[in-house]
C-alpha cells in the first residue's frame, strides 16, 4: 500500500483572535494542523488533528498505525 500524507495548518478564529490579529498580538494567536493520510485511490485511511506545537514526526507514526494493511 502506498499511504501519501499531508498537512495543513487551520487558524482557530474568534472575537479574541480577530482582536489579536487585527493588533499584532501574536502571543495569542491559536492554530492546529489537520494531517490526512490517502491511499492511491484517493481514500481518506487516516487523519489526526493536532496543536501546532506537536512534531509532524510523531504524528505521522499515529496516522501509519491507523491504516489496516
Amino acid at each position: 500500500m502506498h499511504l501519501i500524507i499531508d498537512s495543513t495548518g487551520l487558524s482557530i478564529v474568534g472575537q479574541a483572535e480577530w482582536a489579536a490579529a487585527n493588533t499584532d498580538d501574536t502571543a495569542r494567536a491559536a492554530g492546529r494542523r489537520l494531517h490526512v493520510g490517502v491511499d492511491s485511490i484517493r481514500v481518506i485511511v487516516a487523519h489526526a488533528l493536532i496543536e501546532a506545537t506537536v512534531a509532524d514526526a510523531t504524528t505521522g507514526v499515529d496516522l501509519i498505525t491507523q491504516v489496516d494493511a
